[in-house]
């Protein structure tokens, strides 16, 4: 898909000084190479005049480019010209409620995305106090900012620590897997066991500030019917989302993929709680995989080659919590909570690219196929997903409580199949016949419709309730 003129250009940079001059010499696969004197890894270039390209290799003097757009008609001796300014995407309060590709160009037919100038307030943001507070304060600004797409990572001992609860609105995730602003979470499952529904209902209840959204790699289908009716207009108004869907080339997969982390930064850094879902860091892999295959990286583990499994804390390490003191135009205190599917071939936990986002993460949500295939939703497996933060933002009493609903659900696992078929005896384990007789109230209590938002204190009382209801 080629992009309009005045997207590429603002993607090149328009500094005549840093632009580069260079000729295509072949065009081979995926790739096409060519002489481009004074290249560098990740510059932007233009093929002929209308084809957007990354630069991804050097060698023997001539580099090697991933275009991003359709190649048709370009051959040997058609021109590159590239610039040296850094590849970035404008962002600004007004990308909310907005559906855009990773150049930062709308697709939802509602117009250009631009800055909102002499505005005091957006729309849809009447329900948003903080929003409305941080612009009017000025830490939202009513233009837009050029935000680098590979920023230099920040410095862990100058962020801030994961200290706060997030509340995300949905029982089992509040009170057994509590989620702190800053965490960084993977959900691991397979297809179509309610990844999707369940990031909308996270979209709809969380009380994040600003949520954005990554669809990398989704069937166009799919895009529409999550906006539609998986989000609906409501969770819309504080929602941005940057969508590449499977059709596309690697590359614009993986700067969608950039790009929304660079939008979740901007709010970030202007002091606001940002839920960031990415679905699914599956795909990025497999755009990298795609990618260093072209330029000849030897494939490894499953025929992912070492770049595909590198870009993935180079991602993730991304979120977290922002700077803990205010520098420039940098304010302290706000954070990214990231939710990053991983969709697991043939629900494998052992799949490569899901032990290496588990292995960068700070906790895991398992989605079973069991319970989605029983009606159970949200389908969370609580026994194989943990929060590795949980015992640092939660009370004594709630630790207490989510330990004993643990347990009681560990028991009723181990005597489960032995039940079901007669082959255990009532009476003859204690403990195994309290998880029997808890279990239908358990069951009750960790599903919820999707429609259903419960409270923070609402979801803690609840919890104490069921513990004594069970008797445990």
């Amino acid at each position: 898909m080629l992009l309009p003129r005045d997207v590429i250009q603002s993607a090149l940079g328009s500094v005549p000084t840093a632009s580069l001059q260079g000729r295509v010499s072949r065009v081979a696969g995926l790739l096409v190479e060519g002489t481009l004197p004074g290249a560098r890894l990740g510059m932007m270039a233009m093929l002929d005049g209308r084809v957007p390209a990354e630069v991804v290799a050097l060698r023997d003097g001539s580099a090697s480019l991933m275009p991003l757009g359709g190649v048709g008609g370009v051959g040997a001796g058609v021109s590159i010209r590239a610039s040296a300014s850094t590849p970035s995407i404008r962002v600004g309060p007004h990308v909310l409620g907005r559906v855009m590709d990773g150049w930062g160009r709308p697709l939802d037919g509602l117009g250009p995305i631009g800055p909102v100038r002499g505005q005091k307030s957006l729309p849809g943001w009447a329900e948003s106090p903080r929003l409305l507070e941080a612009l009017h304060a000025g830490g939202v600004d009513a233009g837009d900012t050029p935000m680098p797409l590979d920023p230099d990572p920040l410095n862990p001992l100058e962020r801030g620590r994961v200290e706060t609860p997030l509340p995300m609105g949905i029982r089992v995730l509040d009170g057994l897997l509590t989620t702190g602003a800053g965490q960084r979470m993977a959900v691991l499952a397979g297809a179509g066991v309610g990844k999707s529904t369940l990031l909308a209902q996270m979209c709809k209840n969380t009380a994040a500030d600003v949520t954005v959204i990554g669809l990398i790699g989704e069937r166009g289908r799919e895009v529409k019917e999550f906006v539609e009716k998986d989000l609906g207009p409501d969770a819309m108004k504080r929602a941005t989302l940057v969508v590449a869907t499977s059709d596309q080339p690697g590359a614009l997969r993986i700067r969608a993929a950039k790009a929304a982390f660079a939008v979740a930064e901007y709010f970030r850094d202007r002091g606001l709680s940002v839920l960031l879902l990415v679905d699914s860091l599956s795909r990025v892999a497999m755009a990298q995989r795609e990618l260093g295959l072209a330029i000849g990286e030897p494939p490894a583990t499953k025929g992912y080659p070492p770049s595909a499994f590198a870009i993935i804390p180079r991602l993730l390490e991304r979120a977290g919590p922002g700077p803990c003191v205010s520098r420039g135009d940098v304010v302290a205190g706000g954070s990214i909570t990231a939710f990053c599917t991983t969709l697991l071939e043939g629900d494998d936990l052992g799949d490569p690219v899901g032990d290496a986002v588990k292995a960068t993460t700070d906790g895991h949500i398992v989605l079973s196929r069991s319970l989605a295939d029983r009606g159970h939703f949200p389908a969370i497996d609580t026994l194989r997903s943990v929060s590795r933060v949980m015992n640092q933002l939660a009370s004594p009493e709630h630790r207490r409580l989510a330990r004993t609903i643990r347990g009681l659900l560990a028991d009723h696992r181990e005597v489960e199949e032995l039940a079901t078929i007669g082959a255990y005896q009532r009476g003859t384990v204690p403990k195994f016949d309290r998880a029997l007789d808890a279990w239908p109230r358990i069951e009750a209590w960790l599903r919820q419709e999707v429609e259903e938002t419960v409270g923070w204190a609402e979801t803690l009382a609840s919890l104490g309730s069921l513990v004594r209801e069970v008797g445990a």
